[in-house]
């Protein structure tokens, strides 16, 4: 990568898709594509672009890669009541290790986009959340990230990324602590001074309305608090189940989620 012309992957990203739209074809007619990254668990299948048939269950809890080529993809066959977006591998270890061969975690697909989504793994998500078992409903995506400025951010680029999607933001969210979950105060941790910087970007495109979906609102509210308090915790901090500063103890990463899943799903 030329680094005086492309400062960021999200630079390159972002001129890949000017100059498809420049010359009127599609980005990945421009036979430019990145390395695989983002990552796929549970109940989907589809023929590749070479024919192979893909069964993403044989290859077990670890997973394996999205395609390069989500558009080439065929025959996809999606078996889950919605799809779990997670923001770091390291998340989607913690919540399988706390599943349970009965858990309800195995009705989900999960995937993760190794921090920042690529195109390929937006793309592939756009495709199988539109299995739906009637063909007319989209399948639910629920996108789960820390609880800092980049985790944020990254939700906001899903939304942004997957707009007619049935798309919600799970959290972990400041405004849970105390309700839903109490983890110890050691795991809480100053903003840095490049985080003040994002969140001041993030507040002035959001503010301008950026973000088309009923949880832009959620974001926003969240980014302004996060700025106020000036705090941030990951979602490891969920996974520990040490007792907290009051004596109680956290639910666990896996309790958290399916509380808000059920939630939405009640009121829906």
């Amino acid at each position: 990568m030329c680094r005086p012309l492309f400062r960021s992957p999200e630079a390159v990203d972002r001129g890949l898709t000017q100059l498809s739209s420049l010359l009127s074809v599609h980005r990945n007619d421009l036979n430019i594509t990145a390395a695989p990254k983002g990552l796929v668990v549970g109940r989907v299948v589809y023929v590749d672009e070479f024919g192979n048939t893909v069964d993403v269950r044989m290859f077990g809890d670890a997973g394996c890669l999205i395609p390069a080529r989500p558009e080439r993809l065929m025959h996809i066959v999606v078996d889950a009541r919605g799809i779990i977006v997670v923001e770091k591998e390291a998340a989607l270890t913690s919540l399988i290790d706390e599943s349970t061969s009965e858990d309800s975690l195995l009705s989900f697909v999960i995937v993760s986009g190794k921090g920042y989504p690529d195109y390929a793994t937006r793309l592939f998500l756009r495709r199988i959340s539109a299995q739906g078992r009637d063909n007319r409903e989209r399948i639910p995506i629920y996108i789960l990230t820390d609880a800092d400025p980049h985790g944020i951010n990254i939700a906001g680029c899903y939304m942004s990324a997957l707009r007619g999607c049935r798309i919600h933001w799970i959290g972990i969210r400041h405004s849970d602590y105390g309700s839903l979950f109490e983890i110890q105060d050691s795991s809480k941790m100053r903003l840095t001074e490049n985080e003040n910087v994002l969140l001041d970007r993030m507040l002035e495109r959001w503010t301008d309305g950026e973000i088309d979906s009923p949880y832009g609102d959620d974001l926003l509210t969240e980014a302004k608090n996060m700025k106020a308090s000036q705090t941030k915790f990951e979602m490891e901090a969920l996974s520990s189940h040490g007792g907290t500063s009051s004596g109680n103890y956290n639910p666990g990463l896996l309790s958290y989620l399916m509380k808000r899943v059920s939630s939405l799903e009640t009121h829906k």
